[in-house]
């Protein structure tokens, strides 16, 4: 039986792009900075003790639209084009109301914990 998955056989608009190394470029770092773009970079480095530790690289400065800067480039442009951001309701749409209120309230007691939190969906 053949498991594997065809290109055609995911949704790709709601995928998100995930690079783990010890560490990145300038012009690496740089891509994170749209906000449409749905990447991350996480910085991974072994310590002594099989201790790990793993740090999310954030932008470093205001976030813009990739469609500023995919103007008159045909491939970018046609990626910016299918590229969809979602609203907390728009993830919300369509679950049942049970799960629904577990989540209100798991996101509740998160905000209790620590009000300063921020939230990207």
């Amino acid at each position: 039986m053949d498991t594997t998955l065809k290109k055609k056989d995911v949704d790709w608009s709601q995928s998100k792009v995930l690079f783990v190394a010890p560490s990145f470029t300038s012009f690496q770092k740089g891509s994170i900075n749209f906000n449409d773009l749905p990447i991350e970079l996480w910085e991974i480095k072994r310590y002594s003790g099989d201790m790990v530790l793993y740090n999310r690289i954030t932008s470093e400065r205001a976030v813009e639209s990739i469609k500023t800067v995919s103007k008159g480039e045909k491939k970018i442009s046609a990626v910016a084009k299918v590229i969809k951001v979602y609203s907390e309701d728009n993830l919300l749409e369509g679950i049942s109301d049970n799960i629904k209120d577990a989540y209100y309230k798991i996101k509740e007691e998160i905000y209790q914990i620590d009000s300063g939190i921020d939230e990207k969906i």
